[in-house]
């Protein structure tokens, strides 16, 4: 039963909005809302603090006694009066690692399934994506994903590219994000014939889910099964992991629900009591939710990367920035675009100061809102265009029509995008527009709706609380959803037009308000918006070759609400002139508007100081160089991965045995054990099966040199991990004198080829009908082969992964072959964002970009702005690694090859680092920063540009030791 008082926040990825409903007399009134930080990074770490903060400023603004009042940030108490609701994206997303057997097919599929769950899509690697196996573990490691999906291979197809991802995943053993003790969940949702061999080699270390194939046959898709079971996850796993998160779900009235569920659940109550179809966009800082209600259904989709503040950099990277700039003025440059996108993303709670701001955030708003929705139709529904027969039906139909179709068993229902009758925005950015005609803008130049169309938004950004209000009572949440939460906007009438009327009228307007009556004909390329302060009844007529509902040329509408006329061609939607007349902008000359973030305080950005420790790894177990206790310095190796990432070899002896297998057969047969080591050509199985003449002996000799690390009797596999102790030294194998045969009659024997990696005891050679073969005596990859010879040379190739202390210390831990802890005493100073892979050498500092040879091999810090030539000089001086306190972002999106996009950064391969310490455009050092590097220059740096701006925050560091 609910109490006098209904308390209902929303965390979310960057602010938790608090509101309260009190009753008076036999209503709810909204009484007020707050908006505090939310508190899910340091110091705080806690979301129970900012929820704290906001309830607080509801009790000074309204009067009302909320807590108890014995209650603080950490013992938060609600009082007995207050019903207490909550809904969370404070878990930063949800952060997906893909792995696919190839980018195009399953990696595709799975990424797919990925976004249609509301994925924050991480990285997706694949046999194919020409990062080598080492790369592809550093990658891993890296990314503490919430979750990984697993994708390999048709049913029924090949599996060593499976077995061979699986390898290179378990060996890397990646750790979640905030609790090493938790399993990362792994859905596998690929080849149904490696489902016994992923549970035995990645069960141990995950939370292995196995799912149906998303890509069962090159031809069908089949996606449903993982974006369920990834939702399912999200609620179970992922909200639970932001800090606090389980301490706020003791105090709430109602089990705590995800934000875009609080949405949908408003969805369905719209359809309930008005039965219209409806598309809402919820645009925040992290994603952007598309819900619909069409004929009757609900549907969701989540664009996990397309955002406002923490991804608005993203949606820059996928639309591309010709797209964003069509809604500005020409002669506002790109580069002032970019940086203030880019400086947005990294500073995400920032405010826009003036219009030129304003209208750059909103213009990225109408191309996220654009490709989500985009997204969410091609995930539900079947796009098609009206062919000539259907034309034929309706001839007043001139262009081809996007007719969208909606499949449930037997049923096959069409609709088009006319047929939408509401259009909500909700988001801050909507929410909060300062001028309703820059919402109804970003609504209109987003979704480009056609036909009558009405547009609402979320006045206040309440809608996700009144959704989870709903689950207690429905009637109530309605009420206030249409009384509290919804603001009509405008009606906004557009034509669907025949081609060639450019210069004949497409529809005629009459308007009666108060006896009186006016009445305007429209031609194409009109926009405008007709304001009434009265109720007003508009008739509506459409001329042959346009209509506004199938073949209806007629329609009434009676209104308060501004009614806009638009007969834009499609060639004139994206045009600045069209968005200012609607925003009302104030931007007298886009040219002399200074944007930028130089006011912006960054605390993420510190200098530390004394005795220090530093975590280093190898990718894997290798061999290890040091002892604890050593001291070290920036050269000392500490360890070494010899050869590539060791394999497994999956040994089926249930397909040997076929039909007969049992797992008594397969016990019966082994000749060996857990943790023994095999030789190539040792038998490991035999088994002689008695038959009805004479019996019959199976039996499996190891193709590898290695260790037993796992025997399913049950399934019948042996997985065998290979001993790496090759000689890298190259060895010639005389293939014709083997075969006993001239060198110019082998090459159709052979069955490896040049670059081929093979293994000892592999077939080189084959001669079937003598019954002659010849076998690999090593392993490695086929260097050479000489043709008039008949040999073939194969070598074991390999350059080792050397990882160096790259500071000045002691080691103080060694751990699993691979971590190192060592302690340093120096000065440790984090960036804002950085590109490149690590490296170090001695501080030399400039105020210039010309610099002399003598900074080859070192570390510059550079106090101004480098341009594209300055970098081009940098790198012909051969320096380490670059300083910078801000760069324009073309000249870095030029350097790394390509956009920021999410701002998982530190893996570009790039001819050297760059660490940006303030942003991008005219920005200058901090003065302490400024001060530490000028005084420790010729001592030596290490640079760690390693970058994740969400959840799990991770800054670029520099050690100076």
């Amino acid at each position: 039963m609910l109490q006098k008082s209904i308390l209902i926040t929303d965390i979310g990825s960057t602010t938790t909005k608090t509101l309260l409903f009190e009753k008076e007399k036999n209503d709810y009134v909204l009484r007020g809302l707050a908006n505090s930080p939310t508190t899910v990074e340091k110091p705080d770490e806690d979301v129970k603090i900012g929820i704290y903060q906001s309830i607080r400023q509801l009790e000074k603004s309204t009067g009302s006694e909320l807590l108890s009042s014995d209650s603080n940030p950490q013992q938060m108490k609600i009082s007995k009066e207050v019903t207490f609701l909550a809904t969370s994206s404070a878990g930063g997303g949800l952060q997906i690692l893909v792995i696919g057997l190839t980018l195009f097919e399953s990696g595709g599929s799975a990424e797919r399934a990925a976004f249609g769950a509301g994925g924050v899509l991480l990285d997706t690697i694949a046999i194919d994506d020409k990062r080598s196996a080492l790369e592809q573990m550093q990658l891993m490691e890296f990314l503490h994903p919430d979750i990984i999906l697993f994708s390999g291979g048709i049913d029924g197809g090949a599996l060593a590219g499976v077995i061979r991802l699986a390898e290179i995943l378990s060996i890397a053993d990646p750790k979640p994000k905030y609790s090493i003790k938790n399993q990362i969940p792994l859905i596998f949702a690929g080849n149904k014939d490696a489902h016994e061999f992923i549970e035995s080699v990645l069960a141990g270390k995950f939370d292995v889910q196995l799912l149906p194939n998303v890509r069962p046959t090159m031809e069908v898709e089949n996606l449903e099964p993982v974006t369920d079971k990834i939702h399912e996850i999200f609620l179970e796993n992922v909200m639970e992991q932001a800090p606090g998160y389980a301490a706020v779900k003791q105090l709430t009235s109602a089990p705590i629900i995800p934000t875009p569920s609080g949405v949908l659940n408003d969805m369905r109550l719209l359809q309930r009591f008005e039965g219209e179809n409806i598309l809402t966009v919820d645009i925040g800082g992290a994603t952007t939710d598309v819900f619909s209600t069409i004929l009757g259904t609900c549907y969701r989709t989540v664009s996990a990367n397309y955002g406002l503040s923490y991804s608005i950099a993203n949606v820059l990277k996928n639309c591309g920035i010709e797209k964003i700039s069509r809604w500005l003025p020409a002669d506002l440059s790109p580069v002032i675009i970019r940086n203030y996108i880019y400086n947005k993303m990294l500073f995400p709670t920032h405010i826009p100061t003036d219009d030129l701001e304003l209208a750059i955030e909103q213009a990225t708003a109408i191309e996220a809102i654009r490709m989500s929705v985009e997204q969410h139709l091609t995930m539900h529904f079947n796009i098609q265009n009206l062919g000539f027969l259907d034309k034929l039906k309706n001839r007043d139909v001139d262009p081809f029509v996007e007719q969208m179709y909606v499949e449930k068993s037997l049923e096959h229902r069409s609709f088009h995008l006319r047929e939408i009758h509401k259009l909500i925005g909700s988001g801050g950015i909507i929410s909060h527009a300062p001028v309703k005609e820059q919402a109804m803008a970003m609504l209109i130049c987003g979704f480009q709706p056609g036909g009558i169309t009405e547009l609402w938004r979320d006045k206040d950004f309440i809608s996700p609380h009144l959704g989870i209000l709903s689950n207690l009572d429905p009637e109530l949440a309605y009420q206030l959803l249409k009384k509290d939460c919804y603001e009509k906007l405008a009606i906004h009438v557009k034509p669907y037009m025949k081609q060639g009327h450019s210069n004949k009228t497409i529809l005629t307007l009459e308007s009666k308000s108060n006896g009186k009556s006016l009445k305007r004909d429209f031609g194409v390329g009109c926009f405008e918006i007709i304001y009434t302060e009265n109720e007003t009844i508009y008739a509506i007529h459409t001329h042959e070759g346009n209509y506004l509902d199938e073949k209806k040329h007629d329609s009434e509408i009676k209104t308060t609400l501004p009614l806009i006329i638009d007969t834009r061609l499609e060639k004139d939607q994206d045009s600045w002139n069209y968005l200012k007349l609607l925003g009302k902008y104030n931007i007298a000359d886009s040219k002399s508007i200074n944007v930028g973030f130089h006011e912006v305080k960054n605390d993420q950005i510190k200098i530390t100081t004394g005795i220090q420790s530093l975590e280093s790894s190898l990718p894997y177990p290798g061999d290890i160089m040091v002892n604890s206790g050593v001291k070290v310095k920036p050269d000392t190796v500490l360890g070494q991965n010899s050869y590539g990432p060791p394999r497994l070899f999956v040994v089926q002896i249930m397909s040997l045995l076929g039909p007969v297998f049992t797992p008594e057969m397969m016990e019966s047969g082994l000749k060996v054990q857990r943790n023994d080591k095999v030789e190539v050509g040792q038998v490991i199985y035999k088994l002689t099966v008695d038959g009805f003449i004479t019996g019959h002996t199976y039996v499996y000799d190891s193709n590898v040199r290695g260790t037993i690390v796992n025997i399913d009797t049950s399934t019948g596999t042996i997985i065998i991990r290979e001993i790496q102790d090759y000689s890298t030294k190259p060895y010639t194998i005389n293939i014709a004198e083997h075969l006993c045969m001239m060198p110019k009659y082998v090459k159709p024997y052979l069955k490896k080829h040049l670059g081929d990696f093979v293994n000892a005891g592999e077939k080189l050679a084959v001669d079937i009908k003598r019954g002659v073969w010849v076998e690999s005596t090593h392993t490695g990859t086929i260097t050479n082969i000489d043709w008039k010879k008949g040999t073939m040379t194969i070598q074991y190739l390999h350059d080792p992964h050397v990882l160096m202390a790259n500071i000045h210390g002691v080691v103080k831990n060694i751990e699993n072959e691979r971590h190192f802890l060592l302690e340093y005493e120096g000065t440790s100073i984090t960036g804002i964002i950085g590109f490149g892979q690590d490296a170090g050498g001695p501080i030399f500092y400039t105020e210039t970009p010309t610099i002399t040879e003598y900074c080859e091999d070192g570390i510059l810090v550079y106090t101004g702005k480098p341009t594209h030539a300055d970098i081009d000089e940098f790198a012909r001086k051969g320096i380490n690694g670059l300083i910078i306190p801000a760069i324009d972002g073309d000249v870095l999106s030029k350097y790394i090859d390509g956009e920021i996009g999410v701002a998982l950064t530190g893996n570009e391969k790039i001819p050297f680092p760059i660490i940006v310490m303030d942003g991008f455009g005219d920005m200058k050092f901090a003065e302490d920063v400024q001060g530490m590097l000028m005084k420790n220059q010729g001592k030596h740096a290490y640079m760690r540009p390693k970058t994740q701006i969400r959840a799990g925050v991770i800054r670029p560091q520099i050690i100076i030791t």
